[in-house]
């Protein structure tokens, strides 16, 4: 009867084949060959340097193949490493020569994941951590309840990108839907096996398209005294620059002005754009703005352009009437340094007669309001004065940029369509007289006058 001995006279008849030598699993199976019969043998669980252990005795000890299991594999703890032992006896007398597997970590503990990437996408960028080391993983793509007709995609992770620390893009990653809100899920298997449960990043946006910019104010070819800027957008930007380029007017030298808003837009906005520059007076520009949203897309370019930067008040010039003129018409005669927006004389009854349609306001109209000089022209809001009235005359204007003038005033203005009056004339008619003495009253004071 032939018998296969090892060195130390014991019978070489059992082989462990699972698990290997440092390997990791959530159960207690042991796989075996024996290549003859046992008498008797059992597997014995030790955790080196401590003296409990779990013992399971073999049942099948004929020739084969077999595989074997703890009872109850609770009385394994986990995460612990542990060396598995075999002891027999064979058939024919001799010991089973003794078998180990080294270093077996029984691991019942799923990983516990966290899955990490921007709250708004353009580009899929993730990175995760897991609490062990892990054999593989796959992310579910879901798409949020609000947008449920839309189907889940599931992305299995390549070897070489589960130990990846740092953002990546799977390899196997496919397109999502643009303007879907997700909540992408990461599933692991650890080297035992165990699935871990989700580790789901909440509320994710990915967003490809980029977003639609308008200036509401100023307009193109407004005259402004201000750096007031409003904008809107069609949904929320993150970042966006304005800049104020030259055109024309008085030199700007230190054009071109710009400035990064980082403040999160919502939908509109109004910047005072003085606090972070100051534009030229008298210089002609142009507004640009570009923006990014949320997920880092890039708006198209906005411009306007003419917008006219004026501080300077326009300069009003009275030529006519002056100071105690007397008039018989309200023609009046008047230059402006500029063009204006707006403006209006205002007369008011300062004494003689009574005008009780006082004070009257005349609004300048079209081209009244050029700056091109004016003499003796009759205004389109022409006002009815009453004849033997004094008034004073207030002159003031806007001009396009909205600058207030100075005002001017007129005063003692006598407004007279009554002819004077001679009365006590003498000598009367026919007289002979031997001297050239005249005499006589008039009604009012004369500008003039002749006796022939």
């Amino acid at each position: 009867m032939d018998v296969k001995l090892s060195p130390d006279g014991t019978e070489a008849v059992l082989w462990f084949t699972g698990p290997p030598d440092f390997s990791v699993q959530n159960h207690s199976t042991v796989a075996y060959n024996l290549d003859g019969a046992l008498n008797w043998g059992y597997f014995n669980w030790v955790v080196p340097g401590e003296t409990d252990s779990g013992r399971v005795d073999l049942s099948e000890i004929l020739k084969g193949d077999y595989t074997i299991m703890l009872e109850n594999d609770s009385v394994l703890r986990d995460s612990a490493i542990y060396d598995i032992h075999f002891d027999g006896k064979g058939v024919k007398g001799y010991m089973a020569t003794k078998r180990t597997i080294h270093h077996v970590t029984y691991d019942i503990s799923p990983p516990i994941m966290v899955l990490e990437m921007d709250k708004y996408l353009k580009d899929i960028s993730l990175s995760f951590t897991s609490t062990e080391p892990i054999d593989s993983a796959f992310i579910v793509w879901a798409p949020d309840s609000n947008f449920n007709h839309i189907s889940a995609d599931t992305v299995i992770l390549i070897h070489d990108e589960i130990g990846l620390t740092d953002r990546f893009k799977p390899v196997n990653q496919t397109d999502l839907v643009d303007g879907v809100m997700y909540d992408p899920e990461i599933y692991a298997f650890d080297r035992a096996g165990n699935l871990s449960k989700p580790g789901i990043r909440q509320d994710v946006i990915y967003d490809i398209t980029a977003p639609v910019l308008a200036i509401t104010n100023p307009s193109r070819g407004a005259w402004v005294n201000h750096q007031a800027l409003s904008m809107n957008t069609n949904e929320p930007i993150q970042t966006w620059t304005v800049m104020a380029v030259w055109q024309g007017g008085a030199l700007d030298e230190n054009a071109p002005h710009s400035h990064t808003f980082t403040d999160t837009v919502q939908l509109n906005t109004e910047k005072d754009l003085s606090v972070y520059f100051q534009l030229n007076d008298g210089s002609i520009y142009a507004y640009t703005i570009v923006g990014s949203d949320l997920a880092g897309n890039v708006s198209d370019t906005i411009s306007i352009d003419s917008i006219h930067f004026d501080i300077t008040p326009p300069v009003l010039t009275m030529i006519y009437p002056f100071n105690d003129a007397a008039i018989k018409d309200p023609s009046v005669s008047y230059a402006a340094s500029e063009s204006l927006l707006a403006g209006e004389f205002l007369w008011a009854e300062m004494e003689g007669t009574a005008d009780s349609l006082s004070p009257h306001i005349v609004t300048l109209v079209d081209n009244e309001l050029s700056s091109k000089e004016k003499i003796h022209i009759q205004l389109e809001n022409e006002p009815v004065l009453t004849d033997g009235s004094i008034y004073s005359i207030l002159f003031t204007g806007q001009d396009l940029a909205g600058n207030e003038s100075d005002p001017v005033t007129i005063t003692n203005v006598l407004y007279d369509i009554t002819q004077p009056v001679f009365t006590h004339t003498s000598p009367d008619s026919g007289s002979a007289l031997n001297h050239q003495a005249v005499s006589y009253e008039i009604s009012e004071n004369l500008n003039m006058g002749t006796i022939i």
